[in-house]
């Protein structure tokens, strides 16, 4: 069977564009979709699907680490654990015991852990 040159073309073109969209599908997805900082007293999110929320720190508050991963973003507080969410649109706190420390920290591309000396979140 002879295929017209606008035939051959369609075949040729279909799978690379298909390839195309789906590395690019594939970089959306597993690209991290949150942005944290800290500013006036407040830790700050940021994200293509829920624009950005804000949750404020305590009076001597001091953020120790943050980082994003995916849907998800932490800040480890000296008192407290953040996290955010951007498909729940919402931070989450955790406060922490006296004395407790942050051992570990696991921030995956859907959900996080937190390991302290006395718990696991």
């Amino acid at each position: 069977m002879y295929l017209h040159p606008p035939h051959m073309l369609r075949w040729v073109l279909l799978p690379l564009i298909w390839s195309s969209w789906l590395s690019i599908a594939q970089t959306v997805e597993m690209g991290t979709e949150v942005t944290l900082w800290v500013e006036s007293g407040q830790a700050l999110a940021t994200s293509q699907l829920s624009g950005w929320r804000e949750i404020p720190l305590g009076a001597q508050e001091v953020v120790i680490s943050s980082g994003t991963n995916g849907i998800n973003g932490i800040v480890v507080t000296s008192r407290r654990l953040l996290g955010f969410s951007s498909r729940a649109l919402t931070w989450n706190k955790k406060d922490l015991d006296i004395n407790e420390k942050v051992l570990e920290r696991k921030i995956l591309p859907t959900f996080s852990l937190i390991r302290t000396d006395r718990h696991l979140y």
